[in-house]
This record gives structure tokens, C-alpha cells and sequence, in this order.
């Protein structure tokens, strides 16, 4: 069974992360249940679009290195800390994108399972959260079962060599360094060595690619829910499109 963000967020917490959802917004196990599953195809999408670029999954990899995220799904209480919320608030930045997508996503949640926005809304960075901090614990496990040669010869044709690594080598560190100097732009091969060997058509690396089954929700989801957060991202995406035609 591929491990996905359901499992990540069952996990949590010495497995007791549900638990203390349900408890600290006055749930019970079932609509709590009901609220973080709604909530998880958002969150997969949104990881999927914010990474969807070398540059973009550069700078998700910094933040999972730089953010100390792990105590989020480590830690019962963590998630919960008042004064924790602002980091909360960036953490779902990072998964969903904008606090645009962030209502729209609250109020479909409502729709979808009969819980009141004020309560999702509440949820929902908390939630963020935990997810976070749980790629976060498993994403160097994820980067080293790369085949790690492969992936930078794939994506590395044109570029000088990096420089050896330090004594104390984080995957995470090399491939979010590496992914933003690509994602910045390279040397254009000459014709020679583009007549000297084969053009590498593969397309640029993206977290959807890295994190592989990590990034799906992992569960079954009502065709009606998935059309309208799908529908939330398009309109987002969208909305983009215009700002940068009017640039």
C-alpha cells in the first residue's frame, strides 16, 4: 500500500492525532474524521501546484529544512499553541497557496460535511500543520530512496559540477540548492554538444515527481467534492494568468 497523506496524518502524534483534533475543537472522532479527510485532497493538490516547478520545490524543500516542522507531528500540543498560529498561517500558505484558496477550501469543507466554516477554519491551520511536519520527518527518507545520480544527470546537462559536499551532507540541502540553481536558468547547450548526444527531453523535477504517493490523499473522494476543490484551483490559477498578462 503506497504510504499518502492519510496515512502521514493517522500517524501523527504517536498515532493520536485525530484524537486530539476531535478534542480540541469539541468534535467527535467521526466528524473529525469527516473534516481532515475533506480537507486532504485540498492539501494534495495544493502541494502538487505549489511544486510544480525546480524553483518552487526549491523553496518548499528550504522551508521543510529551515522550519523545524517535525514537533508539529511529534508533539500532542504542538499544533494547538496560540502563539504558534502565525507560523501555522505560513505553513498553510505553503501547502495551499493563498488565503483566497484557504476560504474557498473552508467553505467547501463546510458544504461537505456540515461543519460549521468558524470550526474548519480554526482547523485548517492546524492541520497544515501536522502534514507539514510529517513530510518533513519523512522527506529525507523519501530523497534518499531517489536513485540521486540519476535524478541530477537528468536535470544537471549543461551545468558546471557542484562542488563536493560538506562532511555533514543533507540530501534535502544538496537537492533544494541544486533545483534552485536550475530553476533560475542554465547555459544553453551549443550545437555541438547538442549534435554530440541525445537532447534529455525529460521535464523538470517537481515535488509531485519526488515525493511520489506522499503528495496524494489517499483516500476516496466524493466526485461532487473533488470537482469543486479542483474547481477552487482552476479559479486560482486562473486569476493568476490574468495579474500576469496585465504585468
Amino acid at each position: 500500500m503506497s504510504y499518502s497523506l492519510i496515512n502521514l496524518f493517522y500517524d501523527a502524534q504517536n498515532g493520536d492525532a485525530m484524537e486530539n483534533i476531535a478534542r480540541q475543537y469539541g468534535l467527535s472522532m467521526d466528524n473529525a474524521e469527516r473534516v481532515v479527510e475533506a480537507m486532504l485532497p485540498a492539501f494534495s493538490l495544493g502541494l502538487k501546484r505549489n511544486t510544480a516547478n525546480p524553483l518552487a520545490l526549491a523553496g518548499f524543500l528550504q522551508a521543510l529544512r529551515t522550519g523545524r516542522h517535525q514537533r508539529y507531528y511529534l508533539d500532542p500540543m504542538a499544533a494547538f499553541t496560540p502563539t504558534r498560529r502565525h507560523e501555522e498561517d505560513v505553513i498553510l500558505g505553503h501547502l495551499l497557496g493563498s488565503k483566497e484558496i484557504s476560504r474557498a477550501v473552508s467553505d467547501q469543507v463546510e458544504q461537505a460535511t456540515g461543519i460549521a466554516t468558524n470550526v474548519v477554519r480554526e482547523m485548517l491551520p492546524a492541520v497544515a500543520a501536522i502534514l507539514m511536519g510529517g513530510l518533513a520527518h519523512e522527506a529525507p527518507k523519501q530523497a534518499m530512496a531517489m536513485p540521486l545520480e540519476d535524478f541530477l544527470e537528468g536535470f544537471a546537462r549543461g551545468r558546471p559540477e557542484p562542488p563536493p559536499p560538506e562532511p555533514e551532507f543533507n540530501v534535502l540541502d544538496a537537492l533544494g540548492d541544486f533545483l534552485e540553481g536550475f530553476g533560475r536558468g542554465r547555459e544553453a547547450p551549443s550545437e555541438e554538444e547538442v549534435a554530440a548526444e541525445d537532447v534529455d527531453e525529460t521535464p523538470p523535477a517537481t515535488g509531485e515527481e519526488m515525493f511520489g504517493s506522499l503528495f496524494d490523499a489517499g483516500l476516496d473522494i466524493q466526485r461532487a467534492h473533488m470537482r469543486a476543490i479542483r474547481a477552487i484551483f482552476a479559479t486560482a490559477d486562473e486569476a493568476e494568468d490574468e495579474e500576469e498578462e496585465e504585468e
